[in-house]
């Protein structure tokens, strides 16, 4: 437990300070957000793999190709932002 309430009577504890669940908040979403990416683009690679007509797989594929660095570059970016938030914490 450290630091006080705005009117400086009661301690409380970390996850009671609204910048810190702002920070751990935004680390959540964000998180999520980049897992939902991975997901989609991990999907569309299997559809790319195991669709029936050459025009799924090849609609899938093209997907997959855009996605991938898109993933990779925001997920690096983002990953690097959130391990200096958390470091804050």
């Amino acid at each position: 437990i450290q630091g006080t309430t705005h009117d400086g009577s009661k301690r409380v504890s970390i996850i009671h300070h609204p910048d810190v669940r702002r920070m751990l908040l935004t680390m959540k979403s964000q998180i999520e957000a980049m897992r939902a990416m991975i997901y989609f683009t991990a999907a569309e690679l299997d559809y790319s793999r195991k669709s029936a007509s050459t025009e799924d797989q090849k609609r899938h594929g093209d997907r997959v190709d855009l996605m991938t660095p898109i993933v990779k570059g925001w997920c690096s970016e983002v990953s690097q932002e959130l391990t200096s938030i958390g470091l804050q914490i």
